[in-house]
């Protein structure tokens, strides 16, 4: 074999090597973006379940603020939609009218003493506070890992690899539902 025909070898198996490195990466990437994104979802639904237990609650003590507790139910229902429709950016806005109809919940609340020395009121208060708490984190935890995943996408030569496959940006998951963009989340995740 001539220097010329070595030297060929030599830059296909690299270019072959670098290949499945970026390839491995671009996989590795997308499980992780997956598993952030199960921790989320897992959260999400755990909260989910605990709001009809605090509605309950407040509702034996909060007579007068029926309004309030129709907001929440309708919050919450407004977030499973998004959820089971997958789309980010409407889950997104879904949780902040969620959030803001827990923060009049939690206001109103404080002109009940009843309900704020009730013993599973404040079980529940501090079990859903706790879940945002986690959610926060774990969103912060997922956006980092869909920026790295949306950066490493934009590079030479993995973009080469990535457009090939179909490899696509992942949508942040937004904290004041402000995301201008709807995606489908079950797309990208694909």
């Amino acid at each position: 074999m001539t220097e010329i025909g070595l030297a060929f070898v030599v830059v296909l198996l690299a270019g072959g090597v670098c290949g499945v490195l970026s390839f491995n990466r671009l996989v590795r990437l997308r499980v992780n973006l997956k598993m952030a994104w199960r921790t989320i979802d897992m959260l999400l639904r755990q909260r989910h379940d605990e709001l009809p237990e605090l509605i309950t609650a407040c509702r034996q003590h909060m007579k007068l603020e029926q309004g309030i507790l129709q907001q929440v139910t309708l919050a919450r229902t407004g977030v499973a939609d998004a959820m089971q429709r997958g789309n980010l950016a409407e889950l997104s806005a879904a949780e902040a009218v969620l959030d803001r109809s827990l923060a009049r919940l939690y206001t109103a609340s404080e002109n009940y003493p009843d309900l704020r020395t009730s013993e599973s009121f404040l079980l529940l208060h501090s079990r859903i506070s706790a879940f945002e708490l986690a959610l926060n984190d774990r969103r912060e935890l997922y956006n980092a890992t869909v920026a790295t995943n949306n950066n490493t996408l934009q590079m030479f030569p993995v973009n080469l690899l990535a457009a090939w496959y179909s490899f696509k940006d992942a949508p942040l998951f937004q904290n004041e539902g402000n995301a201008n963009v709807a995606v489908d989340h079950d797309e990208v995740m694909a």
